[in-house]
């Protein structure tokens, strides 16, 4: 093959698929044999095109995305166009390599006997002029592969396109049209035969591509299992076996980007006699640093392509929360009206430079890291990047105020409503479902920014953002973050001298530390609650949280079983309650006390007060205190042998425990519906409710028990 048709690895580095014996199946059927006819060479001088580069044979996943493409092609049946496809995703993701891989696919098997297939590659950037393409010698490239040379490759570019459509209309082609940033770009460079495959690599959609009939393939990254896979291919399993973790951390690093595994793989082959942990902490540096040669180039490019208000985003994401974040979160963080903001997003979505899923906007780790360096580069202000990350903040503070709000009600609650932030939307509510759903969705961001206000000295910010990660804790406990925010909260309190949101957040943070049974960090905790409640003022806002301390101390004792200490901070806390008349108050504590009697087995002292708590809830529409009394006054009612009552109030608790996505509650009453099944004798039911909580438990992250 002459030089002029050698391709090029543009910096998307093979990954590769298994189940290839489907493949063959599918290039091998009858519609393919029938629609590939083989069509004789024009001219002595030509050839079947065969630009295609060696496969180094290190590929990994894509099964599902070849499948696809092959599948399509089988299907294809217009009389006057070629199939056209696109394969598209981020820099270094192995948008080429697949490209050429189903080139090759193709080549090897859907003649059917009928002669040769040929291939076409061009990669634009070699024909790219101020940021357009030469579609001359793009021609020329393209024409070179069917052998033309000197006299016989025409000159002016009319005579190229048309002798490109003469010879195209007389082949079966896979044509690979690589780095198109739009689908003009790629349209004179398209077969002119329904026999033929054009494939175009790009890293954004091409929305200007006016045919409905495209068939778009996004590359994601792979799967952290797919990345060990290649890692261990190109560098060697058994180094990686030896540090397990670190592995990992290297594996999350390259971020399923097959490019940046190669880099890895290179520097873990280069220095043989590194430590694994060594190797990652200067690949890392380096990525942070620099990034990597094969990618900057194609970064740099999209970047400098974008408008100024375009590449302020871009800077200003980099300094942003590592989360997905709301369309309307983006607003507050450029500072614009949502027009500008769209506008702004839709560049980068253009651009290849960050992807929106579920209304959500998305930097890849790679992207995040460029997105960084231009921020310094380009001279983003620190006071310029704290005051969008505190509109980001106020943000996400305020939807999560208005979600605590449907959710639970008029609680106890220290911090103002954060403002409206002007073009920035609020999120709506309908239920109190979506409300919780809405905080589930948006968990990374709203610990994200609890650590960022801190980090940012906007305190207030920091522990406000955790009165409503309250109310999402109590459904969906993920303890590790929910420990880092209330410390984090605790600091904000401590360093703003705010000593009522120092002790709800000391009291709260109590709870997930006895839940992982460590009592010791708890009583810390609690202990130095009470003192400070003790220092409050006798304002009612006040002695509600001193109650609230009591309260959690009375729980502390109950979580260990030692209900006759509980029993006496109970008391006193349901005193204050009715003192200032909070309703809600009383509710609790007579459901505490309640619990704490059933511990103490007095069943009929626990039957009347879980009853009068019941009730309480009932008629105050308290869905959450609705299902937990009624699932304590159902193990009371079992225990005083009143099965049928018992089994009502569990369905009842369930039932809520679903509306509001709790898992944790939902899996803790199958587990004891499953157990009053047993005991009832119905050993199917028994099973079937213990496998179903099983199920959440591990879907969770936990153990089946």
């Amino acid at each position: 093959m002459a030089d002029d048709d050698q391709t090029r690895d543009d910096g998307d580095t093979h990954n590769s698929v298994g189940g290839e014996a489907h493949i063959d199946t599918l290039v091998q059927s009858k519609y393919i044999g029938r629609l590939y006819l083989n069509q004789p060479e024009q001219g002595p001088a030509l050839r079947t095109p065969q630009q295609l580069r060696p496969d180094d044979g290190h590929f990994v996943g894509r099964e599902q995305e070849q499948l696809l493409l092959l599948r399509s092609v089988s299907a294809w049946e217009d009389d006057e166009r070629p199939l056209v496809a696109t394969l598209r995703g981020l820099a270094g993701v192995g948008k080429t390599t697949l490209g050429h891989r189903v080139a090759r696919t193709l080549r090897k098997q859907m003649g059917g006997g009928q002669g040769q297939v040929g291939v076409l590659y061009v990669d634009l950037e070699h024909h790219r002029r101020d940021g357009g393409v030469d579609v001359s010698e793009a021609l020329a490239h393209l024409l070179r592969g069917f052998g033309l040379r000197g006299a016989w490759l025409p000159t002016a570019v009319e005579e190229r396109a048309d002798r490109y459509l003469e010879l195209t209309r007389d082949h079966r082609l896979v044509v690979v049209i690589d780095n198109v940033r739009s689908g003009a770009e790629a349209v004179p460079l398209l077969p002119d035969s329904e026999k033929s495959v054009a494939v175009l690599v790009s890293h954004a959609p091409l929305y200007d591509l006016a045919r409905p009939d495209v068939v778009d393939v996004h590359l994601a990254p792979l799967t952290d299992e797919e990345a060990l896979r290649l890692l261990s291919e190109r560098a060697g399993g058994a180094r990686l076996a030896e540090d397990p973790e670190t592995a990992r951390r290297l594996i999350r690093l390259c971020g399923g980007l097959p490019l940046l595994l190669a880099a890895a793989a290179q520097q873990l082959r280069r220095h043989p006699l590194r430590r694994l942990v060594r190797v990652f902490d200067e690949f890392g540096r380096k990525l942070r640093e620099a990034g990597l040669p094969e990618t900057e180039a194609v970064l740099d490019t999209a970047y400098d392509d974008m408008s100024e208000r375009g590449r302020l985003l871009y800077r200003l994401l980099a300094t942003a929360p590592d989360a997905p974040l709301a369309l309307a979160a983006v607003v507050a963080l450029l500072g614009e009206d949502r027009n500008a903001a769209d506008d702004a997003v839709e560049e980068l979505l253009a651009a290849g430079l960050a992807e929106v899923h579920d209304g959500h906007l998305h930097l890849h780790g790679l992207v995040r890291a460029h997105a960084a360096r231009r921020a310094t580069d380009q001279g983003l202000s620190p006071a310029s990047a704290a005051a969008a990350r505190l509109r980001l903040v106020r943000w996400y503070l305020r939807q999560a105020q208005l979600a605590d709000l449907v959710i639970a009600g008029t609680r106890l609650t220290l911090a103002e409503r954060a403002d409206e932030l002007p073009g920035a939307p609020d999120a709506r509510f309908a239920d109190k479902g979506q409300a919780l759903r809405w905080l589930e969705s948006e968990r990374a961001a709203l610990y994200a920014c609890v650590r960022l206000a801190y980090e940012d000295t906007a305190d207030t910010e920091a522990w406000a953002l955790c009165e409503p990660l309250w109310t999402h804790y109590l459904d969906h406990p993920h303890y590790e973050d929910v420990l880092d925010a209330f410390g984090t909260a605790i600091g904000a309190a401590a360093r703003s001298g705010h000593l009522a949101a120092l002790t709800r957040m000391r009291c709260q943070r109590a709870r997930p530390l006895w839940e992982q049974r460590r009592f010791t960090e708890a009583e810390q905790e609690l202990t130095a609650a009470v003192s400070a409640a003790e220092a409050l003022s006798d304002e009612e806002r006040d002695r509600r949280l001193r109650a609230s301390a009591l309260e959690f101390r009375g729980k502390l004792h109950a979580v260990q079983e030692q209900w006759e200490d509980a029993v006496p901070y109970y008391e006193e806390s349901l005193s204050i309650h009715r003192g200032i008349g909070n309703d809600y108050g009383v509710l609790l504590l007579t459901h505490l006390s309640g619990q704490a009697a059933a511990g103490l087995g007095r069943l009929d002292r626990a039957r009347d007060l879980l009853a009068s708590a019941h009730a309480m809830a009932l008629a105050g529409d308290r869905e959450r205190m609705t299902a937990r009394t009624g699932f304590e006054l159902g193990r009371v009612l079992e225990r005083l042998e009143r099965p049928a009552e018992a089994s009502e109030l569990y369905e009842a608790a369930l039932a809520g425990a679903r509306r509001r996505g709790s898992t944790f509650d939902e899996a803790r009453i199958l587990d004891t519906l499953g157990g009053l099944a047993e005991r009832a004798g119905d050993e199917a039911a028994a099973r079937a409710h213990r496998e179903r909580a099983a199920r959440i438990r591990v879907a969770q992250g936990g153990t089946r028990r």
